[in-house]
């Protein structure tokens, strides 16, 4: 059996824009996921918070990841065109 990939055409909302972080004592930042909605998002946090409740997970909006992805997109749309 063969699996192909399916080339989807994003829009500007369905790229990751919401991350669940969670922050570290020396005030450093991981990143542990990235959703293309919120409510994904807050749904993980609710799963994080369950398995280690002792830890503490956070919701945020990354416009800077959207960018980033939004600027890849375009660069493989220019070489496919040449």
């Amino acid at each position: 059996m063969s699996h192909r990939r399916r080339q989807v055409n994003r829009t500007e909302n369905s790229y990751p824009q919401w991350c669940v972080v969670r922050y570290l004592a020396n005030f450093e930042t991981i990143v542990l996921a990235q959703f293309a909605s919120r409510t994904a998002a807050e749904a993980h946090v609710q799963f994080l918070s369950r398995a280690k409740p002792t830890e503490f997970y956070h919701v945020i909006f990354d416009e800077a990841l959207t960018m980033v992805y939004l600027n890849q997109s375009r660069k493989n749309v220019r070489s496919q065109d040449s």
